[in-house]
């Protein structure tokens, strides 16, 4: 809980200083207004995935942990799949912004994914104690 906290706390600071830092970065460049903006966007999309990550890779251990890392191809396969479908589609409305969303949006999916397996394992394992 403390590190979803933390890692959105991170990430809302990384989105306000999205813009000033593409600026810093091509700034020193020949880069357009269009440049600045386009990377600002990119970089301020790819910052919303860092708390989907991070829960994520929590998951990912409890899952490990619980030995069922035959869920995590199949939550693979989704994710892959999911990527693709979503880059095709998003980009042809958002540009290159499109495929930063369906990044965080697949980060999301995979986190709400993964966290309805750890769930379900809890509750099964809590019920096998129980009748046990």
């Amino acid at each position: 809980l403390l590190a979803g906290a933390g890692a959105c706390v991170i990430t809302v600071g990384l989105v306000l200083i999205s813009g000033p830092l593409a600026h810093l970065i091509l700034q020193k460049g020949s880069a357009k207004s269009v440049d600045i903006h386009a990377l600002t966007l990119v970089q301020s999309l790819s910052f919303l995935q860092l708390p989907f990550v991070v829960g994520a890779a929590i998951l990912v251990r409890t899952v490990i942990s619980l030995q069922f890392n035959r869920m995590l191809v199949r939550v693979s396969i989704v994710a892959v799949v999911s990527n693709a479908a979503l880059d095709l589609l998003l980009v042809r409305f958002f540009g290159v912004g499109g495929i930063a969303l369906s990044t965080v949006l697949v980060q999301a999916l995979t986190f709400l994914f993964l966290f309805h397996i750890v769930k379900g394992l809890f509750v099964t394992n809590a019920v096998a104690l129980a009748a046990a």
